[in-house]
């Protein structure tokens, strides 16, 4: 028993000894990371005299609030703007270790997704009695706060009063008919009750308003998702109503590669794959060619068991639009079978 217990201490020691170490590493990358770049005293061309300004904020950020989990976040994001990724993903990776994954992802979706502005911000979602009043007192002095009007929704959401969330929603809407937070919390309620005459208006709304935002990317999910399900005969139905924006949506944004994909990814998931040839060989007969059609292209090559031909529809996707994860994700599955092969 002595033995055991001996060795039980020697086993949380050498734990705290190695956690220790680690923190103390982090530190010293993150000093390292801090100091004025010798770069600085250059002449850069003017796009990299202000990624280094950005940088620079970032450092002083991070120096005046250390112990800020969004400051870190923000210093790995500017690393990235001034392509040095490897140190962003320390800087990441050191930040997720120091401060936990609660905190870590609250402060990436505060700065990375909704760009600092977030009704939470850092906080926990409280819908007690005393934070709803403290949110009541706060939206009388100043109608026009769309957080604390938003976290209000939330709550009476929450508490089973959704009459209560879209009144308020609809109310701040009126005020400020592009707050990104109040469209997108009523487009989610609306198309969750199923209703397409509010839903598909506010999220296209949404993407028009914000484009290239984490709320942009959200509004051609869910019109996407309702334009995949089966149309019914009701000229109010969801799916139809989604797939005529999506129709819509396509020409004015010939050079967005999400409106093209996501039409055809609509018409592939009605199951009409003949559709989606037709789009896509119309797609690609133009020029220029519309974004996201080599994307479709890939797509229609992997389901026709053409994997070169996918890997060069892919490459060019992706290079084309850096965002599109899909054709990185296949990019990266299409080579790994490759190499797996070889050996």
């Amino acid at each position: 028993m002595r033995n055991a217990a001996r060795r039980q201490r020697w086993m949380i020691f050498t734990a705290a000894l190695i956690i220790a170490a680690a923190l103390v590493f982090y530190a010293l990358l993150a000093y390292d990371w801090l100091q004025p770049s010798r770069l600085s005293r250059l002449r850069l061309p003017s796009r990299k005299t202000h990624v280094s300004a950005a940088l620079h904020k970032a450092r002083a950020g991070l120096r005046a609030s250390f112990l800020d989990p969004a400051a870190h976040i923000r210093l790995a994001e500017a690393l990235y703007e001034s392509a040095r990724p490897i140190d962003a993903f320390y800087v990441l990776y050191g930040a997720r270790a120091l401060f936990g994954d609660a905190a870590f992802k609250r402060a990436h979706a505060l700065v990375m997704l909704y760009r600092g502005r977030h009704f939470l911000g850092l906080a926990d979602f409280d819908p007690s009695p005393a934070n709803e009043s403290d949110l009541k007192s706060r939206l009388q002095r100043d109608p026009k706060d769309a957080a604390a009007r938003e976290y209000l929704a939330h709550i009476a959401a929450a508490q089973g009063r959704p009459g209560e969330a879209i009144s308020l929603l609809d109310q701040g809407l009126a005020a400020r008919p592009a707050e990104p937070g109040l469209l997108y919390y009523r487009a989610v309620i609306a198309t969750g009750d199923g209703d397409g005459r509010t839903a598909v208006p506010l999220w296209v709304r949404l993407l028009s308003k914000h484009p290239g935002t984490f709320y942009a990317r959200s509004a051609w999910e869910e019109l996407g998702r309702m334009a995949q399900r089966p149309p019914a005969a009701s000229d109010d139905d969801p799916s139809r109503l989604a797939m005529a924006a999506l129709l819509e949506l396509r020409q004015p944004r010939a050079d967005d590669p999400r409106a093209f994909s996501t039409l055809a990814l609509a018409v592939w998931g009605r199951g009409d794959l003949p559709g989606v040839r037709a789009l896509a060989a119309e797609a690609l007969a133009q020029d220029p060619q519309p974004a996201g059609a080599d994307m479709i292209a890939g797509a229609l090559a992997l389901n026709d068991r053409a994997p070169d031909q996918a890997l060069r529809r892919f490459a060019a996707a992706w290079a084309q639009d850096p965002a599109d994860l899909y054709s990185a994700a296949k990019l990266a599955q299409l080579h790994f079978k490759q190499r797996a092969e070889r050996e």
